[in-house]
């Protein structure tokens, strides 16, 4: 049972970490809308939702 703890607070760290960083995109963007910051954080993004993924399909009744 623990197991399934554990992913469901990792998917929970990963959603966050997703929000804060499309919050720091989009104020990027009205900046310095060609910055190259973007680009790392748009990739961190897509990690982490293939993340998310992954982890959801480990937990019982989504995989």
């Amino acid at each position: 049972m623990g197991g399934n703890k554990d992913i469901r607070k990792r998917i929970q760290g990963l959603e966050r970490q997703i929000a804060l960083h499309l919050d720091k995109i989009a104020a990027e963007r009205e900046v310095f809308p060609d910055s190259q910051v973007i680009g790392h954080w748009e990739k961190e993004v897509r990690n982490w939702t293939a993340q998310v993924e992954r982890l959801m399909g480990r937990l019982p009744g989504r995989g």
